[in-house]
């Protein structure tokens, strides 16, 4: 999508820079137009560049499983993501939205440190991201486990 996002804005560009240019030839009175053209062109290249995600955003997660569940009356559907724990919440929303580029209603993704802590049942040990309403930014959400609270949830599963 970002990148979508570049090949429109270098196109707007180019025509901003073709319209002054045939402006300048028009009037034949300044020959600062054509520059001003090539300069808004540069302008609007760089910011579409600046929405590119850089490899930092990029990390490697896993979808373990999915589940459905409706809200105001519509399909909705949570995934559970083993996820590096390093992950800033930057990198957790760039993985946000390419899981949930479907037709669902809402999201919720939840990010796990192993796929173990999800085939454990436990509640999400990094962040979740929630989708609130159709559209809107998802709301971000730290784990409320302490690292002490993972190792002995973790130590209570595996006894049984």
């Amino acid at each position: 999508m970002r990148v979508a996002a570049l090949g429109v804005f270098s196109f707007l560009g180019i025509i901003v820079f073709v319209v002054a240019f045939i402006v300048s030839i028009i009037r034949k009175k300044s020959k600062k137009i054509p520059l001003i053209g090539f300069a808004a062109c540069l302008v609007i290249c760089a910011v579409a560049l600046s929405n590119i995600p850089t490899q930092d955003q990029i990390v490697n997660y896993n979808v373990v499983n999915s589940s459905d569940y409706v809200r105001d009356g519509k399909q909705c559907i949570s995934y559970r993501v083993a996820i590096d724990s390093k992950a800033t919440e930057t990198q957790m929303r760039a993985v946000y939205d390419k899981v949930t580029d479907d037709s669902y209603y809402l999201h919720t993704v939840f990010f796990y440190e192993t796929e173990d802590d999800i085939e454990r049942g436990l509640g999400f040990t990094l962040a979740e991201l929630e989708e609130l309403e159709k559209g809107g930014k998802p709301v971000f959400s730290l784990t409320s486990y302490s690292r002490a609270d993972l190792d002995s949830l973790r130590e209570k599963v595996s006894e049984k």
